[in-house]
C-alpha cells in the first residue's frame, strides 16, 4: 500500500477510536443518570407505599388499552397526585 493510503487509514482508525470513546462516555453518563432515577424510585418503593404497585398496574392497563384516552386522563391524574401529596 502506498504511504498516503496508510496515513489515511491510520487517521480513520484514530477517528473511530475517538468516536468510540465519546460514545462510551455518553453511555456511562446515561447509566449514572438512570441509576440515580431508579434509586429515587427504589426509595419510594422501600417506604412501603402499596398504592405505588396498584397505580403502576393501572397505568400499564390504561397504556395497553387506550393511548389517546390516557393522554386525556394523565393531566387529571397528575393534578390529583399533586393534591394528595400536599
Amino acid at each position: 500500500m502506498p504511504p498516503r493510503k496508510m496515513n489515511e487509514l491510520a487517521r480513520r482508525k484514530q477517528l473511530l477510536l475517538v468516536e468510540a470513546g465519546v460514545h462510551r462516555a455518553i453511555l456511562q453518563w446515561h447509566g449514572v443518570r438512570w441509576s440515580a432515577r431508579t434509586a429515587q424510585l427504589r426509595e419510594l418503593a422501600a417506604v412501603g407505599k402499596p398504592w405505588l404497585l396498584l397505580a403502576s398496574g393501572i397505568a400499564g392497563l390504561l397504556i395497553a388499552r387506550n393511548w389517546r384516552r390516557l393522554g386525556q386522563l394523565l393531566p387529571a391524574a397528575l393534578s390529583a397526585w399533586r393534591t394528595i401529596r400536599r
